[in-house]
């Protein structure tokens, strides 16, 4: 293997160093080597020495990683955190589950490409007409028109989205939304990530909490999550003695 100033590797499978010079050989040529900054000394090592260090994966709050051994797909919820050389983040299953992974146990998931039929976020409307009034939208992809245009995706409207003539609109940009983004309810789909206005004029906040939809809600926009505990409200309680929810702008 070939190393370049300034990478890290591990010397004996133990210690860490990071390479100060090289390729080189020996004195005598008869190896071929590195100069590695060990514990602030630099020391000539054989290249099989010598292994290289993977590079740990980053991720942000809110992306997908896929656990390495126990495959089971989690979300970032904070991080990262340091303990020396450790590196972990705080996860949440699928189930709700919180707890935490190291870095090196888990793998970036690549995005696969949005289908018909797949529940989406809107991410850029129209450029040019209503520009932003269906922004953070979550609805159902009816069409794709991959032919160069500016607005390839006719995205299916739910009820509180803003008013349109058919009920859909073409969109310049979209994401896919997870299941455990959204949750359904006598026919409506309600968007996790949004927050909703019941008919007294107070603003709700949703999440998963315990495998149960829960909410807490705020006299004003904004975001209540911080407050929801085993106590709370869940989605449909609310639905039934305060809806209906109208979804409103994070």
């Amino acid at each position: 293997m070939t190393f370049k100033a300034g990478d890290k590797v591990r010397v004996f499978d133990s210690k860490m160093g990071e390479v100060v010079y090289g390729p080189a050989r020996s004195t005598f040529g008869s190896h071929t080597g590195y100069v590695v900054k060990v514990g602030g000394e630099d020391v000539w090592y054989k290249s099989h020495d010598l292994s290289a260090v993977p590079e740990t994966p980053k991720f942000a709050v809110g992306d997908k990683a896929r656990g390495a051994y126990s495959g089971v797909l989690y979300t970032i919820e904070a991080g990262p955190f340091h303990d020396n050389e450790y590196i972990w983040y705080a996860t949440r299953e699928p189930s709700g589950a919180v707890g935490h992974n190291s870095a090196a146990d888990l793998k970036a998931v690549d995005p696969e490409p949005v289908k018909v039929g797949d529940r989406v976020r809107i991410v850029k409307d129209d450029p040019t007409y209503r520009t932003g009034d269906f922004v953070g939208v979550v609805g159902i992809l009816r069409e794709i028109e991959d032919d160069g245009r500016i607005m390839p995706y006719k995205v299916e409207l739910p009820a509180d989205a803003p008013e349109t003539l058919y009920g859909r609109w073409w969109c310049a940009a979209v994401e896919r939304v997870d299941a455990e983004d959204t949750y359904e309810h006598g026919g409506v789909a309600y968007d996790l990530s949004a927050r909703y206005r019941d008919r007294d004029g107070d603003y709700w906040t949703f999440k998963r909490h315990n495998g149960q939809v829960l909410g807490e809600y705020a006299t004003s926009n904004v975001d209540s999550s911080g407050c929801i505990t085993e106590y709370s409200s869940s989605l449909a309680y609310v639905v039934r003695n305060y809806g209906p929810l109208t979804r409103v702008s994070n």
